[in-house]
């Protein structure tokens, strides 16, 4: 189990590290350990215990990013559509392919954050297994 969080300032401020921290400190339970990535206008991550083997991770490109705990059970299938070398690749991927749908198209486990830096956009998705925690924060517009 894992549990995703993100903040965005769709004004284009600076999203400070102690904000997104305290937002990751809200998530944790005892001995769970956290990772953070800031990109100046957003900070997105996660956080688990070591010991139930987190498979979380965060994709980050010029017009997206994903921060996600995903297994696919589809590679085959998803890879006659697109290359990708990280499942949270994959999921940016497939969100560029098929929009806010992208989660129909994954057979897996997932529960995720994209931000959609051009459209401003930045929904959750889940697969159909998975009821976890994905945490968001928007600030401007």
């Amino acid at each position: 189990m894992s549990f995703i969080f993100g903040i965005v300032d769709f004004g284009g401020g600076a999203v400070r590290t102690s904000d997104i921290q305290a937002l990751a400190d809200g998530f944790k339970w005892e001995g769970f350990i956290d990772q953070i990535e800031t990109f100046g206008d957003s900070a997105f991550g996660f956080c688990g215990h070591p010991e139930r083997k987190t498979r979380a991770g965060v994709y980050h490109d010029a017009g997206l990013i994903v921060a996600a705990d995903i297994r696919i059970y589809n590679h085959d299938k998803l890879k006659s559509f697109f290359d990708y070398s990280s499942p949270e690749q994959c999921l940016a991927m497939a969100y560029r392919r098929w929009g806010e749908e992208c989660a129909a198209h994954i057979n897996g486990d997932f529960a995720a954050a994209i931000y959609d830096r051009e459209k401003k956009r930045g929904p959750a998705v889940q697969g159909p297994y998975r009821r976890e925690a994905v945490g968001l924060f928007f600030f401007g517009r």
